[in-house]
């Protein structure tokens, strides 16, 4: 019978992959799928999309979560009144095939960020 032998290091720590920090890195930086675009809402209002309020920048300018595949609906507020609401014209992300993980499973849609969504001609509730 051999007698046992123990190493001052592990195989795995003296040969550090690049490839697999780089990934824990990418991982640890986050799996937030986000979209972004600009819009014109009428004065005064607050914009909500998916049921969550969006801040818009002073020139339109907004970033937020990626949608499912149910799309993005928003509303427009007026004094806690919906002064209208339909659905935004997403599209799909083709970087949900590969990040996050799975992000096409759950996040594959995003809005069109070369475009000014206008809402100020939404005048009624519309139902889309």
């Amino acid at each position: 019978m051999k007698p046992l032998t123990f190493h001052k290091e592990a195989p795995m720590i003296r040969s550090a992959n690049p490839f697999v920090i780089s990934a824990a890195l990418l991982g640890a930086v986050g799996c937030q799928a986000s979209t972004q675009a600009k819009f014109v809402i009428p004065p005064h209002t607050q914009l909500i999309v998916n049921g969550d309020p969006v801040t818009v920048g002073n020139d339109g300018s907004t970033t937020m979560s990626a949608f499912g595949w149910g799309g993005a609906s928003y509303k427009i507020v007026r004094d806690g009144k919906a002064v209208s609401s339909g659905k935004l014209e997403t599209k799909f992300r083709p970087i949900s095939l590969i990040w996050p993980p799975f992000g096409v499973l759950y996040v594959p849609q995003g809005l069109d960020d070369g475009r000014t969504y206008d809402l100020t001609k939404a005048t009624r509730t519309s139902k889309k």
